[in-house]
């Protein structure tokens, strides 16, 4: 799977792309975190393995991540 992030002001959206095609319906999760930059990185490791162990998913099934980004000092957690 692939692990998108789009990293916003106000949220960063997060989806799980199972690399199917057509594109429609091969979101198999997307989830909202709010954007703040004060917090450190294991702020939102957190927040990610939570959602993930929700939903059933292990962190090994993420193989890609793509990363978006309008918060400069956002991207620099996210690429550990």
């Amino acid at each position: 799977m692939i692990l998108v992030l789009d990293i916003g002001n106000s949220d960063i959206t997060m989806g799980l792309w199972d690399g199917s095609l057509p594109a429609t319906g091969a979101w198999k999760h997307t989830w909202r975190i709010p954007s703040r930059t004060h917090e450190p990185e294991l702020f939102y490791g957190v927040k990610m393995r939570d959602y993930f162990f929700e939903a059933g998913i292990e962190v090994s099934a993420v193989k890609k991540l793509v990363l978006s980004s309008v918060v400069p000092g956002s991207r620099k957690k996210f690429r550990k």
